[in-house]
């Protein structure tokens, strides 16, 4: 519910609305309270002002209302309509002036309630916003009555020029004559031209008999523009209450006056703003939340199953242990078995070695192909082979210090038809290759079998059709798919 202060001749008046109506209170209890005045002591004046911009402009008109209304800190300059062109939109070279000089009565009335203040603004202002309807002519007398008093309000080219506040009884007669007074006082001043010109009158309350009244001054009365037509004519000083709460332009009070009223607001505003910050932080973290809370669950999933796994464990160790054997013994025996597998070559890889070599000349093949793992004493083509697993000082097994060494033999049978030349390069081609095996020792190489004399003197016939290879195998890696890596 919003409160409006209406200082009138009459004294201040408070109005609540509820529930769609004005209701009268006593005072303004909850809430900010909006100020209306209808004071004889209010003004409009309009002056001419130079083309300035910003700040330059706002310290010019503030100077201007200091000068004419040095007694009332109740005052504000309002930029008139501007004309057609993008500088008099941007700095107009009219402004209107507007002040309540009875400051002290209305300091008086804000001092009696310790409500904020939203802010104050004068009736002829407001009923001059109403008067600046496209519906009505641009040249309008704006009549609201009162108790005992008649606000009069003139526009001409639907700007203010003149408000006066004429006490005035309900009688059209007299209300029509004092219309008469402001229109020849307009004349008087050179702000109308006097003619026979029939000038309209918009009454904002009862205006029954006052046609025929204005009439007979020669003035015309005009009806209200939609939708305001159907408004009760004891309801217009309502319509003046509705136009201030939505806070339009021309607000007069000082900021010493509204300075709780702009705190509350500014508070609202913030914690508006910050709820709405913690919503929107709330919204983009909430995938964030999501796959912490997923982690988390993962997290305790994988617990779940070490601790499953680790009673799975325990009860292994036990079985283990009723046939007398000692778990950690047996888990000994199995990872060097698993270490021993891991050192010896795969034979796959060894055959699919061999297939790379012999395949790059089509005309020769494999004629024999051995491969056989190596014990302690056996050798190699020759040659004293790696020794196995052995039991340490201390009893236990421990992974033997060379791989198992394989032996792979084979025998190539030459191209028939090839030279001595050609056979010479092809056995150095496969020798070559063998030798760059990872892990791998060439030692029966026939390349080396291969004089210089044969290449360049022997015939055909006395060239070999067989060559045969042998070599030692290790798995330095421990892994079968790279043993028989090529060395770089």
């Amino acid at each position: 519910m919003k409160t409006v202060l209406y200082i009138g001749p009459g004294g201040p008046e408070y109005w609540r609305k509820c529930k769609g109506c004005w209701q009268p209170q006593t005072d303004a209890t909850q809430g900010a309270v909006w100020v209306v005045t209808d004071l004889a002591e209010e003004s409009l004046v309009e002056i001419q002002t130079p083309r300035l911009f910003g700040r330059d402009r706002s310290n010019f008109l503030a100077r201007q209302l200091a000068t004419r209304f040095p007694d009332t800190p109740y005052r504000a300059a309002l930029p008139l309509r501007a004309g057609g062109s993008l500088a008099d939109r941007l700095a107009p070279v009219r402004a209107l002036l507007v002040a309540v000089d009875a400051s002290e009565l209305v300091q008086t009335a804000l001092d009696a309630q310790i409500t904020p203040v939203a802010g104050v603004w004068s009736s002829s202002q407001l009923l001059a916003l109403l008067g600046r309807n496209k519906q009505l002519p641009s040249e309008l007398f704006v009549l609201m009555p009162g108790q005992r008093s008649l606000r009069i309000v003139f526009l001409k080219n639907r700007q203010p020029v003149l408000t006066r506040l004429a006490p005035a009884s309900a009688q059209p007669a007299q209300q029509a004559a004092e219309v008469v007074r402001t229109l020849r006082h307009l004349e008087n001043i050179r702000g109308l031209e006097r003619s026979e010109r029939r000038y309209p009158v918009l009454v904002l309350g009862p205006s029954a008999g006052l046609s025929a009244a204005l009439a007979e001054q020669g003035l015309d009365l005009v009806a209200a523009p939609a939708p305001s037509e159907h408004i009760s004519p004891h309801d217009w000083r309502f319509v003046l209450f509705d136009l201030v709460l939505h806070s339009p332009c021309g607000q007069l009070a000082p900021m010493t006056a509204r300075i709780a009223f702009l705190g509350r607001r500014l508070r609202r505003t913030l914690y508006g703003t910050s709820a709405l910050i913690l919503a929107a932080s709330m919204w983009f973290a909430k995938d964030q939340f999501q796959s912490t809370a997923a982690a988390q669950q993962e997290h305790n999933s994988v617990q779940l199953q070490i601790e499953q796994t680790k009673r799975e464990l325990a009860q292994t160790d036990i079985d283990i242990s009723r046939f007398g054997v000692a778990p950690a013994l047996l888990r000994q025996l199995v990872n060097v078995d698993d270490q021993e597998l891991r050192a010896v070559p795969v034979l796959s890889d060894s055959m699919r070695l061999v297939s790379d070599l012999v395949g790059r000349e089509p005309r020769q093949h494999v004629n024999r192909f051995q491969w056989k793992l190596l014990s302690s004493t056996h050798s190699a083509c020759g040659q004293t082979g790696a020794v196995g697993a052995v039991k340490g000082a201390s009893g236990e097994l421990t992974q033997r210090a060379d791989p198992h060494p394989v032996e792979l033999s084979f025998d190539l049978v030459l191209a028939a038809d090839g030279t001595a030349r050609d056979q010479r390069r092809a056995l150095t081609e496969i020798s070559l290759g063998l030798s760059r095996v990872t892990g791998a020792t060439l030692l029966q190489d026939p390349a080396r079998n291969f004089t210089q004399e044969t290449l360049s003197d022997g015939d055909q016939g006395d060239t070999p059709r067989v060559a045969s290879w042998c070599l030692s195998l290790v798995n330095n890696s421990g892994s079968s798919s790279s043993a028989l890596g090529m060395a770089p």
